[in-house]
Formats: structure tokens, sequence, C-alpha cells
């Protein structure tokens, strides 16, 4: 049987656009500049758009919810702890946005992390976790044991 000749619709490859010369008695296309509103149209909108970014990397910055954390922060980045008639949520909002507009993603205190880190070195670990509790708790825990036994 003879193959079947395929049909191809179209170009392939997308032709080549000739520039013709241009002939000399026609001039090129004028391009006018922007208007002083469309420039300031595009600035607007640019300013937007970056207070947009803002407020998204904001949101995704985490900000611990103890007060004197976020005090401690604050005074960290060398801004106001308190502004007058702030809030607490303010005040967490505001250390938010400072962190965003600095490009730090860490919102709990240096301080803080160290002592974590000076805390975990220094917890023995030979110690038992559970502590024995008194004979008199022993002994009432096995009547319960006991007494729901019964009843089963």
């Amino acid at each position: 049987m003879a193959e079947k000749e395929r049909i191809f619709f179209g170009a392939i490859e997308p032709p080549e656009k000739k520039k013709e010369p241009m002939e000399e008695d026609e001039e090129e296309p004028e391009v006018l500049p922007f208007s002083e509103k469309t420039v300031e149209a595009q600035e607007r909108q640019k300013k937007l758009i970056e207070q947009l970014e803002k407020k998204k990397m904001a949101s995704s910055i985490a900000v611990p919810t103890n007060d004197e954390l976020v005090k401690a922060k604050l005074r960290e980045l060398n801004e106001p702890i308190i502004l007058f008639g702030e809030t607490k949520p303010e005040r967490r909002k505001r250390l938010r946005y400072i962190l965003a507009e600095k490009g730090i993603k860490e919102g709990i205190p240096k301080d803080i992390i160290e002592a974590a880190q000076k805390e975990k070195k220094e917890i023995p670990h030979d110690e038992p976790f559970l502590t024995e509790g008194p004979i008199a708790l022993k002994e009432a825990r096995l009547w319960i044991l006991h007494d729901s036994i019964k009843k089963c």
C-alpha cells in the first residue's frame, strides 16, 4: 500500500518578515512620547503595586504575639516601642510593616533566639523526664483501675 502524503496547513516555520527599503520620499512613522497624565498614572500604578507586594510580604512574616517580645524587636530595630494611643495589635501590625520595609523575615528578637539556643545546650539528658509521685497517688490510681474493670 502506498503511503498517503501528509498535507500541512500553514507554514511550519514562521516566514521571515522582509523589510522593504523605504523610498526616499517616505518618512518613518512618528512615535509620540506619553503625555504627563499617562506618565503620572504609570508612576501611581507602580507605587500601588509596590505597596501590595509589601503587604503580601508583611503578611508572611512571623511576628511574636507576646507584647514584650514585640517591644524588644522594635528596640532592636531602633524604632519607637509605643506610639501614643497605640494598642497591642496595632503595635504588632506596625512591627510587621517595619520588618517588610527593611526586608527582614525574622520577627523574633535576636537575644531571645540566642537565649533559647543556650537553654537547649544546658539541658542535661541524664535526668529522667518523669518523676515518681507519692504512694497514695499510686494506690488511688490502682483503685480506679480495679473499679473500672469490675464495671466492665
